[in-house]
C-alpha cells in the first residue's frame, strides 16, 4: 500500500481504453522534475521525441511518456497530452513527451486512437492505474506472429514493482505486442505466442525448420517503461534502460528481431540514492515479471484466444 501511494506522488498513470476499435493509449505523467532514458534494440521503431532521451541530448527532462497504439497513426495521440499538460502548466513550458507506438491495426476497427484519447488517459491517471490486460496500449496488443495474426495470442499491458528497505522503488509497465513467444522463466513453458490446433508452434524451431522466408511480418513491438525514485543522472538513466532489455531476453523468444520495435524508456525522479547498477539489474526482473503479468491477463478479443482461454480449452 506504501508503494502505491509513493509513486502516485511521483508517477501518475491513465488509460484510454476503446475496446471496439481494439486499440488505446496509456501515459505516464511525472509530477517532478524526471530525467529519462532509453534503450531502442529492435529493428521496426515508431517513435516521437525519443532523440531527446539520448545521454548526448541537450534536454534532460521529461514530463510525460506515452505508449499507444495505431501504429504511425497513433503519434497523434501525444497532441492530447501537450494539451493536457499546457492547460496544466501555461504556454511558457513546453511539454516534452516522448511517444512510443505499436501495430495494433490487424483487430478491431484499424482505427488509430487519436488527441482525444491521449486527453482522456491524462484525465484517468491515478484513476486506473493498475488496470492490466486488455487496457491502454495493450488493447490490441497480440504475440506470436510468424504464421499470421489469425493464429497470434493476445496480448496486453502488465505491471510489476520492486520496493528496497531504503524506500528506493523499481516499476516497471509493459504493453506486450512481440512477434516471438512467451515464455515462463519459472517452467520454461510457452504461455503465448504462434498457435496451432492443439498448442504453440515454438516460433524458434520453426524458424530452424522452415528458415527466415516467414520472417514478413512487421507489425510487432513491445514497449516497457521502468520508473525509479532513485536520484540518476542521464548517463545512468539510460543504462538502467539498457539493462532492463534483459527482461524482455528472459521471456521474449526471439526479440530483438528486424520486425519487432522493442523499446524500454527509463524515469528517473527523486531524491533517494541508490547505485544505478542495482537499479538497472531490478528493472530487468521487474520487466520480466510484467510482461508475464500482461500475457496472464489478457483477454480474448475478436477472435484471438488469451493465455487464460487458450490453456483451458487445451488443459495444457
Amino acid at each position: 500500500m506504501f508503494l502505491k501511494r509513493y509513486l502516485r506522488k511521483v508517477f501518475k498513470i491513465g488509460h484510454s481504453t476503446d475496446l471496439v476499435k481494439a486499440t488505446g493509449c496509456t501515459v505516464i505523467i511525472c509530477l517532478e522534475k524526471t530525467v529519462g532514458g532509453i534503450s531502442i534494440q529492435g529493428g521496426a521503431t515508431c517513435t516521437r521525441e525519443t532523440d531527446l532521451l539520448n545521454s548526448l541530448s541537450l534536454r534532460s527532462e521529461v514530463n510525460a511518456v506515452l505508449l499507444t497504439g495505431g501504429s504511425v497513426f497513433g503519434l497523434s495521440t501525444a497532441e492530447g497530452v501537450i494539451s493536457f499538460l499546457q492547460e496544466k502548466n501555461g504556454t511558457r513550458k513546453i511539454p516534452i513527451v516522448p511517444t512510443l507506438s505499436l501495430f495494433d491495426l490487424r483487430i478491431g476497427k484499424a482505427e488509430a486512437p487519436g488527441p482525444e484519447q491521449g486527453y482522456e488517459a491524462c484525465l484517468n491517471a491515478n484513476k486506473s492505474e493498475l488496470l492490466k490486460g486488455n487496457v491502454g496500449a495493450g488493447t490490441g496488443a497480440t504475440v506470436g506472429k510468424i504464421r499470421g495474426i489469425k493464429w497470434a495470442t493476445k496480448g496486453g499491458l502488465g505491471h510489476s514493482s520492486f520496493k528496497f528497505k531504503n524506500d528506493v522503488f523499481v516499476r516497471a509497465l509493459v504493453a506486450v505486442n512481440a512477434f516471438g513467444d512467451i515464455i515462463d522463466d519459472k517452467t520454461g513453458q510457452i504461455i503465448a505466442g504462434a498457435r496451432t490446433r492443439t498448442g504453440f508452434l515454438n516460433t524458434i524451431k520453426f524458424i530452424e525448420e522452415k528458415g527466415m522466408k516467414y520472417l514478413d511480418y512487421r507489425e510487432n513491438t513491445t514497449l516497457g517503461v521502468v520508473m525509479t525514485n532513485a536520484k540518476l543522472n542521464k548517463a545512468e538513466i539510460n543504462k538502467v534502460a539498457q539493462m532492463a532489455q534483459a527482461g524482455f531476453t528472459r521471456v521474449i523468444k526471439p526479440c530483438w528481431t528486424v520486425n519487432d520495435g522493442d523499446i524500454i524508456i527509463a524515469l528517473s525522479s527523486g531524491k533517494r540514492q541508490c547505485d544505478f547498477n542495482l537499479i538497472g539489474i531490478i528493472a530487468a526482473e521487474v520487466v520480466k515479471n510484467a510482461i508475464i503479468d500482461a500475457i496472464k491477463s489478457a483477454k480474448s478479443i475478436y477472435g484471438i484466444i488469451s493465455f487464460s482461454d487458450f490453456f483451458k480449452r487445451w488443459k495444457l
